[in-house]
């Protein structure tokens, strides 16, 4: 064959083979879908990993195949589902949503929540619409934290499948509420009609929510609706809208025929401040109906219009009870002393309640005007209105009516005893203390307690006698006991010493408590005469108060004591003498080394241990013989006080005794004993089988300074008080080579010592470590790489930047969570760039991490970006962009900021987070657009803005915050921030506040005067002292020591014994 043939065969062959291999493409591209063979459900096909995309572990496998469609999952972990992230689990738990478990089920709806994947939203949706509530609500929830966009189509589509379901409808329209959609109006109308109670509150409260700027005509419409429940939600809803045309309709609606929709409007207009609300609330407390006339009242009270008071005093008689009761609690509320004259002629009133009311609406208005009027009620004849006359005295504090108090104390009704004596104890006039000690001993409880109390408060030691003699009754010992420690004078003690002789054991304990609690060595002389008894047990107590106030004069009269029979009396004996100078009792102690009762023995080591005596060592030594274990026990504990090289072979028998007390002891005494040897025994007991001696071996070596590489090894050991003492003594040294040598822990995480070694890294731990921890960030099991990325941040280099990135698409949350905080932590050092990058995953939890990490970076980069996220669909992933901006003070942010905070969908949380942001960005121009929100309806936006402004601190702020002290929920929070203004041109007018009537204004406001150290202010709240509040007179005495002004000392030392200031 020539050339030229072979050629063409070949040519012939290669274009028969491409036809071929054409035909065979071809023919597979047209091939059915139905055709292809499907991989094994059992062997998925395999996948390759995309290269941002880790694969799915073994682990997550494992635990599909735990809860797949074949298993029932009993048994299986269930907490572990919230373990892990990615998209493979995300596809896994939304086929958990078609799980039998009702269990798994609600676990798996709960965790979607957590991760916020869109592509959740139409299997959580039909899950509102599941029978068991425990599935529907977490569903719902996870909902509300999804993207809206991806949630509200959805939740459209299957509207018709919430008609008879009013469960699943109530959800939905909660859900349209959170989400702020205004296309589901409609629907929202539709269920105002429904005949669900609770739907139609969902309804209502999301209509009022979503952020419509005009009421629609089909809800007007339902105005005229045949439905009385129907036309009451109606009103509900225009009214919560706040719209212009809503405070019309509503006054409209006032005048209704249906007293359930009077009463609906009653209660809205209460949150209107519209001029003519109060003309309109007036004219519903004369309604026909008493339940509009009550609702009307309470509204009123919201209103703070002090001329309403006037208005509403012919109420107090009115003939339904309930509105004359919040008639007269709305006056008292609203505090106008100006109705005193009106109220004057129904202090005579035939009506006994109305007499009542009176009382209690002066006691609210807590004003010297109202004294007069007081004072006439205690000639009442009824003893209730005496007793409420007698409250508002007392609420008053006015010292000079005291004398038309104290006939009261000894009225025939109990309460009002209470009463009178409750105002006695809130004038505090000393001299009235003796006339309250017999109702110490008052037949009602009530009346006693409130007697102690007040005692407590008047604090006259003159009473002393009294409460002495009341000591000597059974019946009154219990009180006598509680006041005398707090009301002892100098003369209590020489009046209590007898009582100790007495034959009544439990009298003679009685005194002896008291003379402990009260006795000082000024009173040693007192008590001699009880070594003097013939009664052993009188001379047991004389030696025992002897001890206690270091009465050594009577060390002959004590050392008798140690040859009593009774061994209690010598072990009270030793205690005494123990707690003397070595000099004086050296050779009691010595003679009672000998005493034939072990346990006496006992209490003479450990006096000797007390005495530091050194002369005793010989003796303590010889005793270590003992046979019994708790004298081993002291010998040890003493021979560490005493010291010593002679103690060290004494010590080294005890510390191999079977008992692991004496063990403990003996560890401790090594490292005392100042013997070369000991270290060699405290590195032998840190391997001791019991965790007590092992610790105190460690904190021995650790005292010695002579902490090594073993220390290392007890990382690991399975008791806290062992590891921590060895953490603590490695951190101590500050050599990175024992941070190094710690990592072999990361190799056995059985061994439980992965997180005392990440502690041990972060404290001390250098460059050196950084290849190993990002090599076990790389191969570690899931709790290693967790411990590797947390560890790694305090280290702030762009390669371990690198690999945190890496790490933070973990799919296991733990390392996820590190390595997000880690980044955190390094401001992500050389990886900006990155996690940029990053804040544009399809991921929400990414993105979200992003965010925070971008707001710890800071710079222009950072900055920008987190503004572009401002727009992202996920709410949570905003949130954590408006918190970032915040924590960075980027100023370009601002307008982005107010363009939000402008915008009237935005929820509580958006806002109250965006004006924190603005206020950690801090620019004074920037405080006029916070002072708004100082009125904002929510009272987490308002502390917020109060806090803004505090942080903006703007000149001239300090007085829009000053109204806020008439705000209950806020103004706890303005003393911090009026200080940190220090703006002291509204110093006038926290001191008006300072006598403001409620307890807890008056306080706060003098805390700010003494925070900011205004000495001008003392004088002016001085009075205050004798408030009726112990938490009032606390905050007084803690002015004036603030201000340091030396003439406030005789006040502070008046206030000394009120025992109420201590415990405010």
């Amino acid at each position: 064959m020539n050339m030229k043939t072979r050629k063409t065969i070949y040519t012939l062959i290669i274009s028969c083979s491409l036809a071929v291999l054409i035909f065979l493409m071809v023919n597979q591209r047209l091939e059915s879908p139905k055709t292809k063979r499907e991989p094994a459900v059992s062997k998925p096909a395999p996948k390759k990993p995309d290269a941002d995309e880790p694969e799915t572990p073994p682990e997550i496998l494992e635990l599909m195949q735990a809860f797949g469609p074949d298993a029932k999952g009993e048994g299986a972990p269930l907490h572990l589902l919230s373990n892990y992230r990615g998209p493979d689990m995300i596809r896994f738990l939304i086929k958990l949503l078609d799980h039998p478990d009702l269990e798994i089920k609600s676990e798996a709806a709960r965790i979607l929540g957590v991760l916020r994947p869109p592509s959740a939203a139409a299997p959580l949706v039909a899950l509102l619409l599941d029978d068991e509530e425990d599935v529907r609500l977490p569903a719902a929830a996870s909902l509300s934290r999804l993207p809206s966009k991806a949630v509200l189509p959805e939740l459209r589509s299957v509207l018709d499948g919430f008609d008879n379901n009013f469960e699943a409808a109530q959800l939905a329209a909660r859900l349209f509420g959170r989400l702020k959609d205004r296309d589901s109006v409609e629907a929202l109308i539709k269920w105002l009609e429904s005949p669900d109670k609770y739907l139609r509150r969902e309804a209502v409260a999301s209509l009022s929510g979503i952020g419509l700027t005009e009421i629609p005509q089909k809800l007007i419409a339902l105005l005229d609706s045949e439905s009385e429940e129907t036309r009451i939600t109606v009103a509900s809803a225009i009214g919560h809208l706040h719209l212009p045309k809503s405070y019309e309709l509503m006054l409209k609606l006032g005048g209704s025929s249906t007293a359930a929709v009077r009463r609906e409007v009653a209660t809205i207009l209460g949150d209107y401040s519209e001029p003519g609300v109060v003309d309109a609330l007036f004219k519903l407390t004369h309604d026909p109906d008493s339940s509009v006339r009550e609702k009307a009242l309470w509204s009123l009270i919201k209103q703070h219009d002090k001329s309403i008071a006037l208005k509403l005093v012919p109420l107090i008689v009115d003939k339904d009870e309930q509105i004359a009761n919040v008639a007269s609690w709305t006056i008292g509320g609203i505090g106008n002393i100006e109705v005193i004259p009106l109220l004057r002629p129904l202090a005579g009133h035939k009506d006994v309640n109305v007499r009542i009311r009176v009382a209690d609406i002066l006691g609210s208005l807590s004003a010297n005007e109202c004294l007069p009027l007081l004072l006439q009620l205690l000639n009442d004849n009824n003893v209730e209105v005496n007793a409420k006359a007698l409250g508002a005295i007392g609420i008053i504090g006015n010292k000079s009516v005291i004398e038309s108090v104290y006939p009261f104390i000894r009225d025939d009704d109990a309460y009002v005893r209470r009463q009178a004596v409750a105002a006695l104890g809130r004038m505090r006039l000393k001299e009235s203390a003796h006339k309250i000690v017999p109702l110490l001993k008052d037949p009602d409880t009530e009346v006693q307690a409130e007697a102690m109390k007040t005692f407590q408060l008047i604090h006259n030691p003159e009473t002393a006698p009294k409460l002495v003699e009341m000591l000597r009754k059974p019946s009154s010992r219990a009180i006598a006991s509680w006041l005398l420690p707090i009301l002892a004078n100098e003369r209590t003690v020489l009046m209590l010493v007898p009582l100790v002789q007495s034959e009544d054991a439990d009298l003679r304990r009685a005194a002896v408590n008291v003379i402990s609690l009260t006795a000082t060595k000024e009173d040693a002389e007192a008590i001699a005469p009880l070594f003097k008894s013939d009664d052993s047990e009188v001379r047991k107590i004389g030696a025992e108060l002897a001890g206690r106030l270091g009465a050594d004069r009577y060390i002959e009269e004590i050392a008798a004591l140690l040859k009593e029979e009774k061994e209690s009396i010598r072990i009270t004996a030793i205690e005494a003498l123990g707690k003397f100078g070595p000099d004086a009792a050296r050779k009691y102690i010595r003679t009672a080394l000998n005493d034939p009762s072990a346990y006496v023995r006992l209490f003479v080591i450990d006096a000797v241990e007390r005495t530091k005596d050194r002369s005793f060592l010989k003796e303590i030594l010889a005793a270590a013989g003992d046979e019994d274990t708790d004298i081993k026990r002291a010998v040890a504990s003493a021979l560490g006080v005493l010291g010593g090289k002679e103690a060290f072979d004494t010590l080294v028998k005890l510390s191999r005794n079977l008992e692991s007390d004496v063990r403990h002891k003996a560890a401790q005494a090594f490292a005392e004993v100042g013997d070369d040897r000991a270290p060699d025994e405290l590195r032998r007991l840190c391997k001791d089988e019991s965790s007590l001696v092992r610790q105190a071996a460690v904190t021995g070596l650790r005292k010695l300074e002579l902490v090594d590489s073993t220390f290392v090894e007890l990382l690991a050991d399975e008791d806290i008080g062992v590891w921590d003492e060895a953490v603590k003594a490695l951190i101590e040294t500050k050599n990175p080579a024992y941070a190094t040598a710690a990592l072999k822990h990361f190799d056995n995480p059985d061994s439980g010592a992965i997180d005392v070694t990440v502690s041990l890294i972060r404290e001390i731990g250098n460059d050196s470590v950084v290849p190993h921890l990002l090599k076990r960030l790389r191969e570690g099991s899931a709790e290693v790489r967790a411990a590797a990325a947390h560890a790694l941040g305090k280290f702030p280099k762009r390669e371990v930047g690198k690999e945190l990135i890496r790490a933070i698409k973990d799919i296991h949350m733990s390392v996820f969570r590190t390595a997000r905080d880690s980044l955190v932590e390094i401001k992500a050092s050389g990886v900006v760039d990155e996690v940029i990058e990053l804040s544009r995953s399809d991921d929400p939890g990414l993105r979200e991490a992003a965010a925070r990490i971008l707001g710890a970076a800071g710079g222009k980069k950072a900055g920008d970006a987190l503004i572009s996220m401002l727009s992202d669909g996920d709410k949570t992933v905003m949130l954590q962009a408006i918190d970032a901006l915040g924590v960075m003070a980027y100023k370009k942010a601002r307008p982005y900021l107010f363009k939000e905070l402008e915008a009237n969908l935005k929820s509580e949380l958006e806002l109250t987070q965006i004006v924190w942001s603005i206020g950690a960005i801090g620019q004074h121009e920037d405080a006029q657009k916070i002072i708004p929100f100082l009125k904002h309806e929510s009272v987490d936006v308002r502390i917020t803005a109060v806090e803004a402004l505090g942080d903006i601190g703007a000149p001239g702020t300090a007085k829009h915050l000053i109204p806020l002290f008439n705000d209950l929920t806020v103004f706890i929070s303005l003393p911090p921030v009026l200080v940190k203004l220090g703006d002291r041109s509204v110093i006038p007018q926290i001191e008006a506040f300072a006598n403001a009537r409620h307890r807890w204004i008056r306080g706060c406001a003098i805390k700010v005067l003494g925070d900011m150290r205004s000495e001008s202010s003392v004088k002016k709240i001085l009075h205050l002292l004798d408030d009726p509040e112990p938490t009032v007179r606390y905050s007084v005495i803690e002015v004036m020591g603030s201000v340091g002004a030396r003439e406030n000392i005789p006040y502070i030392m008046n206030e000394i014994w009120d025992v109420s200031t201590i415990s405010a």
